[in-house]
């Protein structure tokens, strides 16, 4: 699988760097097609980086694998890696959508960039978070969240 992705991401490199052309022709269909292409094949990596993802955390789960932050770090870093790509065609989808082209795959794109763009993908300060939760230096989540929803109570009366 990682031989694929590999292959993948070399290709989405390459298209996401022509992007700023696609910017400039943006009035003229093949652009946007082109920009078509580069939308599926961003949601195909994707598609395979959260396989990859998900096969990863059920091996942790199950027992199978221990669980390694050097191997999370890696599945962050080709989230970091497609987000950073991704960020880049939105403002191109965004110039063919303006000169009245539909670019097929454009909404399902954009949630998945901003679903990406929600995730925590800083794996050092996820590191720092939980040593600090284990030495008993911060609060558990459930705990944290009521206190937001007693602020925001309170704050609405």
């Amino acid at each position: 699988m990682d031989c694929i992705l590999n292959e993948q991401r070399i290709c989405y490199d390459q298209l996401s760097e022509r992007a700023e052309g696609w910017k400039s022709d943006h009035h003229k269909a093949m652009a946007c097609r082109d920009v078509e292409q580069a939308v599926a094949i961003g949601l195909a990596i994707l598609k395979n980086i959260r396989r990859w993802h998900e096969t990863s955390a059920r091996e942790v789960e199950q027992g199978a694998t221990d669980f390694s932050w050097d191997s999370f770090e890696a599945v962050c870093g080709a989230y970091r890696w497609w987000l950073e790509r991704s960020t880049v065609l939105l403002d191109v989808i965004a110039a063919c959508e303006a000169g009245n082209f539909n670019v097929d795959g454009a909404d399902d794109f954009r949630n998945e960039v901003r679903d990406i763009s929600l995730m925590s993908l800083n794996v050092g300060q996820d590191r720092q978070a939980i040593a600090s939760l284990e030495a008993d230096k911060g609060i558990p989540s459930g705990k944290a969240m009521d206190e937001v929803r007693d602020r925001l109570r309170r704050s609405r009366s």
